[in-house]
């Protein structure tokens, strides 16, 4: 008899074995296989793994490593929800960018801190009967051009010739994912810029780039292209009302900035001076959406502080003196440039970061730290371009001219913020002097703020996807005079009556349309307005606009 019969580390057959008949065992057909004419197919070999305790000691140390990387990767948190998402069987349930996975700062995550917020979600809030077709062969220039005339003045973070040179390079459909979601994430914004379209345009190429969106992998590394397109739909989400959704994009391109290591300058001779100088318009960009948004929802920063930044300010150039093929640093300009504001605005955040830490970890400063934060202010205001501190001859460029206006009401806000404790310790209690003094400069302040909004609302000298913005700061200083209204006399109540007449009749005869952040601050405003004075003489309702 063969003696691999009687041999049971060799199979049998998997015929034999569904037989449950004997097996010769011969190869590479066996005997029984042989006379009924069947495949013979053997089972390949087990290997089993040693239990021996070296081996159990090598495994503990290989998924200790893991266990290390993983929560270095995702140091916000929920790697077991993570892990459970990447190895499911159904790809239909492999959540891509998963809220609490999302890029984590050194400090917090405004989205894993709020456990009411599904984490496995990545949709925006958008109800869609089904999933949008992505349009590849739509001719879209005027969407484009809105994009660039309307948006991109203000924040100029995408390049302009590099773009439109990519749309008209290749066929629609040769371009990457990222590029992708950026297109559609710039015909979102051009729509939503524009007068005219059909309602909904705006959000149907939303919802387009959402799509696509998941097709990102929640350990993808990401790109340039895709932070861009992250970057706008942060403030597409934020614009729709959608503010959850928006500080979870914000939150993925914080992350993905720091992961590709854009907060310090590498000597990468492999990138053209066009790439870094792009890099940097990236990196100063987020910076300021960070610092917007956690100074309007009271949220943790994103970014890390200055001292861990190593990258470079943005040149002041010429868009036309920077290209691809350049090898020489192109000499700054004396003077207003597309970059001029963009400047501006991340020297005054990364300014008022430094106090809105401080104002975090002590949320009542000393009156000598007020002074010596106020002088910090009143430094960095001396470092600003004419261009932007000289309100009596305002630079021809409207963008540019409304960032000035933008940064003086930053500075009262900034202001408000440094003094407002001292405003609420003394409606609780007016027996200390100094609090009752830095209390009327803080109303006062929000007075200054105040008449630097209306004066932009009556002249209408903000562009559209400035609105916002606007109304928050009016929300900020009638929120102050809320307060204020609890230990004030009647002199001081006929001025604040005067003022809230002045916001109610200015905020009525002013037009706001397809922005739902700006509708969501009139309704308050409304509120208490109508609780801290009288209606105005029109008798008009500011809730009435949002129709």
């Amino acid at each position: 008899m063969d003696p691999n019969v009687r041999n049971p580390h060799i199979p049998s057959c998997s015929e034999c074995r569904a037989r449950k008949a004997r097996c010769s065992k011969e190869r590479p057909v066996c005997a029984r296989c042989r006379q009924l004419d069947k495949g013979c197919i053997y089972p390949p070999k087990k290997t089993r793994t040693p239990l021996t305790r070296a081996h159990l000691a090598g495994v503990e140390n290989r998924l200790n490593r893991f266990e290390i990387a993983l929560q270095r990767l995702f140091p916000a948190g929920g790697v077991e929800q993570i892990v459970q998402s990447l190895v499911r069987e159904s790809t239909d349930e492999i959540a891509s960018l998963p809220e609490d996975s999302s890029l984590a700062n050194p400090l917090s995550d405004p989205i894993t801190a709020d456990p009411s917020l599904d984490t496995m979600d990545l949709s925006l809030g958008l109800e869609l009967d089904s999933p949008p077709v992505i349009d590849t062969t739509g001719n879209h220039k005027h969407l484009i051009d809105a994009y660039f005339i309307n948006y991109h003045p203000v924040y100029p973070f995408v390049h302009e010739t590099s773009f439109r040179a990519e749309c008209e390079s290749r066929p629609p459909t040769a371009h990457g994912l990222e590029w992708d979601i950026l297109y559609n994430a710039i015909l979102a914004m051009g729509s939503w810029c524009c007068h005219g379209l059909k309602p909904g345009i705006d959000l149907e190429f939303y919802g387009q780039a959402v799509e696509l969106l998941k097709g990102v992998s929640v350990l993808d590394v990401g790109n340039r292209t895709l932070i861009q397109g992250l970057v706008l739909l942060h403030e597409l989400a934020q614009k729709s009302g959608i503010q959850e959704k928006s500080l979870q994009y914000l939150s993925i391109a914080a992350r993905m900035a720091m992961n590709l290591g854009y907060h310090r300058d590498f000597a990468d001779e492999t990138l053209s001076l066009l790439e870094k100088e792009m890099r940097r318009r990236v990196w100063w960009t987020l910076y300021i959406f960070d610092s917007c948004a956690a100074k309007s929802f009271g949220l943790p920063l994103l970014l890390p502080e200055s001292s861990f930044i190593k990258t470079e300010r943005i040149r002041n150039i010429r868009d036309e003196s920077l290209y691809p093929q350049t090898t020489f640093l192109p000499v700054e300009v004396d003077g207003p440039t597309p970059y001029t504001g963009l400047i501006a605005q991340a020297q005054f955040h990364l300014m008022a970061n430094g106090i809105y830490r401080s104002l975090i970890a002590y949320p009542t400063v000393s009156l000598g730290e007020v002074s010596k934060l106020e002088c910090r202010i009143d430094t960095w205001r001396e470092t600003l371009p004419s261009c932007l501190t000289d309100p009596s001859n305002p630079p021809a460029c409207p963008s540019l001219r409304f960032t000035g206006e933008r940064l003086r009401i930053c500075e009262k806000n900034l202001r408000i913020l440094l003094l407002r404790p001292y405003l609420m310790a003394w409606t609780a209690d007016d027996r200390n002097g100094d609090h009752r003094a830095l209390a009327f400069r803080c109303v006062e302040i929000a007075r200054e703020s105040m008449a630097l909004v209306l004066g932009c609302l009556r002249r209408v000298s903000y562009p559209r996807t400035e609105a916002s913005f606007l109304l928050y700061c009016l929300f900020h200083v009638v929120l102050i005079y809320t307060v204020f209204w609890k230990r004030i006399s009647s002199l001081h109540a006929g001025l604040l009556v005067r003022d809230i007449q002045e916001i109610q009749t200015t905020l009525v005869q002013s037009q706001f349309s397809n922005d739902a952040q700006a509708y969501h601050f009139l309704t308050v405003l409304n509120q208490l307005c109508m609780s801290l004075g009288p209606s105005n003489a029109t008798g008009s309702s500011i809730a009435s606009l949002a129709t």
